[in-house]
Parts: C-alpha cells; structure tokens; sequence
C-alpha cells in the first residue's frame, strides 16, 4: 500500500533528509541524492538541497580550473552513508532550490523514489562547503 504524499512529506521533509530523486536538470538523466540543508523549514520557505555525485575526480577538476576553495567539495563514503555503494562528494558550490509544491510533485510524479539521513556531523561540513562557496 502506498502512502498518501502528506504523510510521505511530512515524515521525511526535515533538514539532512536525503531524496533520491530525479530533477531533470542531471546531465545523465539519472537520479541523484539530493540533500535537505536548511536549517528551518516553513511551509513559505524553498527548499536547499545540494547533490551527490560519484564523479570524485570531475568535480576535484572542477573546483581547481574553477579556483574555488577545497572546502567546497566534502567527501563522503558508504561507511558515512549507508545509501551509498562508492565513495562520493557533494559539491557545496551549486544549491538547488526547490518549493514544497515542487516537493510534492516529484513525490507524486515518482520523481522522489527513496529517502534517507545524513549524520549532524556530516551535515555541518557541507554548510560549512556552502558557505564557503562563492
């Protein structure tokens, strides 16, 4: 039985929540893990979310030919997150930003496949990326 969207969104729309979800704006058309990095959440407020990629040395090249900080790229491992199967980063330089309408669409559109959390510490080091970001 599948669970009504209010439940889906009001059991999993929390700060360090991750969605495996597809965007449409992924250049390979594949889902990703898009992690929730608000600190509050409120019905008018958008949604921050940065993404995990597996492409460790593309971003690594990225953030040098961009000369951004190192501090913008966290690493994480499936040790860290139980979700992942390889090592990952998360790019603090591009935060996508989405309404809890756009939310719920995805949800309802299958778009949204799968939730899961983030540690607090880990977290941290990403707002930490996303501030440092330019």
């Amino acid at each position: 039985m599948d669970l009504p969207t209010n439940v889906i969104i009001a059991n999993t729309l929390a700060t360090g929540t991750v969605y495996l979800m597809d965007d449409g704006i992924f250049i390979n058309g594949k889902s990703h893990y898009a992690i929730i990095i608000n600190k509050t959440i409120t019905p008018s407020s958008p949604i921050l979310l940065v993404v995990v990629t597996s492409q460790i040395a593309k971003r690594k090249q990225y953030i040098a030919n961009a000369n951004l900080s190192s501090d913008t790229l966290v690493y994480t491992s499936p040790s860290e997150c139980g979700f992942l199967s390889i090592p990952s980063v998360v790019d603090c330089n591009t935060v996508l930003e989405r309404s809890i309408d756009e939310i719920i669409k995805k949800i309802e559109n299958n778009d949204i496949t799968a939730t899961f959390e983030v540690p607090n510490y880990l977290l941290e080091k990403i707002r930490y990326g996303v501030l440092k970001s330019r």
